[in-house]
């Protein structure tokens, strides 16, 4: 069965724009295989059905830019709802530069606004009937008390609960007390016991800078958790390292640029496995490993190019790969990583992609080999 052709996203932005709202991209076309969409107008006609948002998708926006927005999307790569941030955001607050997303475990959504002159952490409530996520708080904002927090490109709750941030900046990583804390969102002090360097790195450093330590971040870029609990983070002009939470020390490097990795943005576990994925803007491709590194192979055929990878991330079934030159996310088979033929998954983007997660907490299960 062909894939229905995705909903033109560039379409969708301009509606908001002119609009102000999800209702006035009423008048365009949903996709007719999605259960509970329709090509007709009406506010409740299908656009924002909840149950069908698959995906969360970000663009890189900007001060200038008018795609500072959240995009729900369908499994077929077509949008479901735009979140509508930033008319529900208090004065004075707003989403410029949206980087990061990860849900937390009630449900709600945490987006980074990564102005570097008003860097923000944003929470957005549970979804509502219609998909759209009003807005809860700022979760976390940089500042005088919390300085570490400049220019995040993604966060990540641990297993810990926390709330994790790779600050470009600072060449950092901070940590947040998560929801289970009496205060969430507060700039979490150094593990008892670790060492000099991050003990004096400063109020909610976890990961420290190569300016404070030896082994310290050089271009932090993307983070992830591995099945084994470690935080792994992705040094985009150096290396990939291992850190303990608990105590605030590297365990190890996993791979680095004599393994062939160039310029790694960032890094992905498949579900239930070892293997984690790694998408290179130098090498125009994205690679496969394991959390103790060894062998990297190429997850992607040699002949297929992505020009400037971005999301790196996976279902049951895809591998999705976002390309900021070509502003639009191909989807590659799982197991053998042959590019799925066709249009890609999503195009026409008005902006690069940056993120996509998924919509519901957890994560999707690999299916047996």
């Amino acid at each position: 069965m062909t894939r229905p052709a995705p909903l033109p996203l560039a379409d969708i932005f301009l509606a908001v724009m002119l609009g102000g709202s999800i209702t006035a991209c009423d008048q365009y076309p949903r996709n007719p295989h999605v259960a509970g969409t329709s090509s007709t107008g009406g506010t409740g006609g299908g656009w924002g059905q909840g149950g069908s948002t698959a995906w969360y998708l970000d663009l890189h926006g900007g001060t200038t830019s008018d795609a500072n927005h959240v995009i729900g999307l369908d499994p077929n790569g077509s949008a479901t709802v735009v979140v509508d941030i930033p008319t529900t955001v208090p004065s004075g607050d707003a989403l410029t530069l949206p980087r990061g997303m990860c849900l937390l475990p009630d449900g709600s959504l945490l987006v980074v606004s990564a102005f570097k002159d008003d860097t923000q952490i944003l929470r957005y409530g549970v979804a509502d009937v219609n998909g759209r996520r009003p807005f809860d708080s700022v979760f976390v904002h940089g500042g005088l008390a919390n300085p570490s927090l400049q220019h995040p490109y993604e966060i990540e709750v641990g297993p810990d609960g926390n709330v994790y941030a790779a600050n470009q900046d600072t060449q950092t990583i901070t940590r947040y007390a998560g929801l289970h804390a009496t205060t969430p969102g507060v700039p979490l002090p150094a593990p008892a016991g670790s060492d000099a360097a991050l003990a004096g790195a400063g109020i909610g450093v976890i990961v420290p800078s190569a300016k404070m330590s030896a082994n310290g971040l050089d271009t932090p870029r993307g983070i992830t958790f591995g099945p084994d609990g470690l935080l792994y983070a992705v040094d985009r002009d150096a290396r990939i390292t291992a850190w303990d939470p608990s105590t605030g020390r590297q365990v190890r490097v996993v791979v680095d640029q004599a393994d062939g990795v160039q310029k790694a943005i960032q890094a992905h576990f498949l579900a239930g496995t070892d293997t984690m994925l790694i998408g290179d803007r130098g090498a125009k491709t994205v690679w496969k490993t394991t959390s103790r590194g060894g062998a990297v192979q190429r997850f992607l055929p040699e002949s297929v190019k992505i020009e400037e990878p971005s999301i790196v991330t996976s279902d049951s079934q895809w591998v999705y790969v976002g390309d900021r030159a070509t502003k639009s996310i191909r989807r590659f088979h799982l197991g053998s990583g042959q590019p799925e033929p066709g249009t890609p998954w999503v195009e026409k983007l008005p902006d690069p992609p940056e993120f996509l997660i998924r919509a519901s907490v957890g994560r999707p299960v690999r299916p047996g080999r």
